[in-house]
């Protein structure tokens, strides 16, 4: 029987009306479903058939295993690979997709490398913690394993015995250490003062002193409070004895000013193994430059924030030598020409310099490019220095071209929130360009090679545009650019502009000059960086 045969009348009534179907008629469509259901099946059958035979031949099927690998890692992009909670569901949700995207994602040792903990999380519950992070980092295989923890449960009183919390939290890390199957390559500790990490050196039992010693980085951030009470006592004769990598990151602000306990105090023989160290402390006497120039005698990299009020005759007389450092990164550094930190170190084999200057400092009291050029100048590295980054810097631009023209040898430039209370800061490019015409000697920047503007001004475009075009001038013959001079150094332009309130929409990337360079192999990227809501409007 075929559904033509079947005798129902009335089927339009039946379907459009709120009326339920008689005895009658719902014989008749349990008669008619069924054999519908039984024409239906074999095309059902050749559908799924159809479905599964496309994915099969689909193209993220055919993905090298090395491929897949690389994706799994960019999914991750973070520092040492320091996975957080959510980041960790998202790596085992991954793992479910397929087979093959568990046991790629099991192969790939550099995801299970890091683990971030945080004891203010919902999640985190301490004795079941320590054993998954074990666990976890030890899927990694011969990848070096990082830990990050941050201890912000103890809000201790200074003049207070350390809390339970922090002798129950030292037990626990004195037995993940122990594990002999587990050596950390990098450990990130993070608390609110200096005894809450004491309680977890002082609870180190013997059979985890082995692992801990064998640690290379550590970083140690400190949040309220911060006592030393002498260079015997410091904690920091118990740090890793392979450490060789060493960042210090002290409170800003201190809940009771200053006490005359809040010292630094960083034994000799822990400095003179170092050859990375990183020292964020604003309030530190620069006193302890001299501390740092005796013990650094093997540092590299070094980056450093220190007070910048007092000058201290032991520093005055004479800069601080750094014999070794290569890469140079000063923080919170004055925008005058007080700088003490600019003023009083010297860096002979400097390569890579970086200066982040005061973002809350109202105008520029003096010369911007004096105290620069000057250690500079000390450092005898004007000709060698290869890579220069300025961050926040409220300067005049002849000041600013002044640095950059005195630098020949720079090969990577990057500058960041630049402007001026002085003058325009977006006629930087358009002064150098000037200058260049002038100039009957070399251009400036001549190796440029990498160019990075952050949070520049969008008036400055043009002016940018214009340098760049200065540099190797070209003529159009029809839509295609015909270059005059030989290839430019540069290959590399990133810059990440700010929009006026009252500027027009302008796409820079259509532009003949980026199409040009982009044309002859430049790699241009240009974008726009969302801005904050104009006073005006909050």
């Amino acid at each position: 029987m075929t559904s033509a045969s079947i005798s129902f009348p009335n089927l339009e009534d039946i379907l459009f009306r709120n009326v339920a179907p008689s005895d009658l008629e719902k014989a008749s469509l349990q008669q008619l479903l069924t054999i519908l259901t039984a024409q239906a099946e074999p095309t059902h059958r050749s559908l799924v058939q159809y479905l599964q035979l496309g994915a099969l031949s689909s193209p993220i099927r055919r993905i090298p295993i090395e491929l897949l690998r690389e994706i799994f890692t960019l999914v991750f992009p973070s520092d040492c690979h320091l996975l957080g909670y959510k980041e960790r569901v998202q790596l085992v949700n991954l793992q479910l997709v397929c087979r093959t995207w568990r046991d790629t994602a099991r192969a790939t040792g550099s995801l299970w490398s890091g683990v971030s903990v945080d004891e203010t999380s919902r999640c985190y519950v301490r004795k079941m913690s320590f054993e998954k992070i074990s666990n976890w980092l030890k899927r990694s295989g011969t990848a070096t394993k990082s830990l990050a923890f941050v201890a912000y449960h103890c809000l201790e009183d200074e003049s207070g015995p350390c809390p339970p919390d922090c002798k129950a939290l030292g037990d626990s890390f004195s037995d993940f250490f122990a594990d002999s199957e587990l050596v950390l390559g990098h450990f990130q500790f993070s608390c609110d003062g200096p005894q809450c990490f004491r309680a977890v050196l002082d609870a180190l039992k013997p059979e985890a002193r082995q692992s801990w010693d064998a640690i290379r980085s550590i970083s140690l951030d400190v949040l309220h409070n911060w006592e030393e009470t002498g260079p015997q006592q410091s904690l920091f004769h118990q740090l890793p004895a392979s450490a060789t990598s060493f960042k210090l990151s002290l409170p800003h602000d201190l809940d009771d000013g200053i006490p005359e306990a809040a010292q630094l105090y960083l034994p000799h023989r822990v400095l003179e193994r170092l050859t990375t160290l990183d020292i964020e402390c604003s309030w530190c006497d620069p006193a302890v430059l001299p501390q740092l120039e005796r013990g650094c005698i093997n540092v590299e990299v070094l980056a450093i924030e220190l007070s910048e009020e007092i000058v201290p005759d032991t520093v005055a007389n004479a800069p601080a030598v750094f014999p070794q450092v290569r890469d140079l990164h000063l923080k919170n550094v004055a925008s005058d020409s007080d700088s003490i930190m600019l003023e009083y170190i010297k860096a002979p084999k400097l390569v890579n310099l970086e200066v982040s200057y005061r973002d809350y400092d109202d105008y520029v009291k003096g010369d911007l490019a004096r105290p620069l050029r000057t250690f500079l100048k000390r450092s005898a590295c004007e000709k060698t220095l290869s890579s220069l980054c300025l961050r926040d810097v409220d300067a005049r631009v002849k000041e600013i071209v002044k640095i950059l023209v005195a630098l020949p040898s720079l090969t990577s430039l990057k500058l960041e929130g630049i402007s001026s209370t002085k003058d325009r800061a977006d006629f930087l490019f358009e002064q150098l360009t000037t200058r260049d015409a002038k100039s009957t000697t070399q251009r400036s920047l001549p190796h440029l090679e990498d160019l990075q503007l952050l949070r520049f001004d969008e008036a400055g475009v043009p002016g940018l545009l214009k340098y760049l075009k200065s540099r190797r001038p070209y003529r159009l013959e029809g839509d295609r650019p015909v270059f005059d001079g030989p290839a430019d150094t540069i290959t590399t332009v990133v810059v990440v502009y700010s929009r006026r309130w009252n500027s027009t929409n302008v796409d820079f990337g259509s532009l003949e000059e980026v199409r040009a360079l982009r044309w002859c192999g430049v790699k241009m990227d240009m974008c726009l960086q969302a801005r904050p809501p104009s006073p005006e409007y909050l």
